[in-house]
């Protein structure tokens, strides 16, 4: 009788357990939902001045809303749209994001700057940003596969001593070093790094094919 009072209780705690995960997926879901909108479905962004965050380091993602939040980096809308979030909800967001797949944003540069933006990335970026910049951290975002429009927006605001931008000072002195086409040629060498279709660093060349133009005509409006 008691074997079967135990096997009863164990049977009910498995399915209140299973209800309960799936809540908290389902509540992780729906607390991105709005920001499908700008960053696309799952966080694989098709907008080039907004970045793709599927895939992103949870303690990362959580850092940079909660900055967002507290107004302690720049932003246009990003600052009113984390503030009406409670600080457990980032976290859940932080949750549902770095599970999905990353997606890259397939770009192609022009003739000339991969190579140029390689030189860039092994002078003064390869020190943190490893592999190529896939590698990815709570302090470091995977720049390997991102909008480049999106990373020169971001590199040309290390450069302005106003914007806030709570980075390391490393960052910023090393981006003040560089020209308007240094970064460009940086943030087209990232947009090319992929995973799905593997590039040939040392060389330069890709292996597979790569699917949108690279920076044509900066988008008007940034996040």
């Amino acid at each position: 009788m008691n074997t079967e009072r135990f096997s009863s209780a164990l049977g009910l705690v498995c399915i209140l357990t299973a209800g309960t995960t799936a809540h908290a997926e389902n509540f992780s879901q729906a607390l991105s939902w709005n920001c499908n909108g700008c960053h696309g479905p799952a966080g694989a962004s098709a907008g080039q001045a907004i970045p793709g965050i599927a895939g992103i380091h949870p303690r990362y993602f959580f850092k940079v809303m909660r900055d967002f939040k507290l107004d302690e980096r720049q932003a246009t809308i990003m600052g009113r749209i984390a503030r009406g979030y409670r600080t457990a909800e980032l976290r859940e967001m932080a949750k549902h994001f770095s599970a999905n797949t990353w997606t890259s944003a397939k770009t192609i540069a022009p003739e000339g700057q991969f190579l140029a933006g390689k030189a860039v990335h092994d002078e003064h970026c390869v020190e943190c940003h490893e592999d190529a910049g896939r590698y990815q951290d709570k302090e470091i975002p995977r720049l390997a596969g991102q909008w480049p429009s999106y990373l020169l927006y971001q590199l040309a605001d290390y450069q302005q001593n106003h914007a806030k931008m709570p980075q390391p000072d490393k960052m910023r002195e090393r981006v003040k070093k560089l020209t308007r086409e240094d970064l460009e040629a940086v943030c087209g060498f990232y947009g090319q790094v992929d995973d799905e279709y593997r590039l040939d660093v040392e060389s330069g060349l890709i292996t597979g094919e790569a699917q949108a133009p690279l920076l044509g005509t900066l988008a008007p409006n940034r996040p």
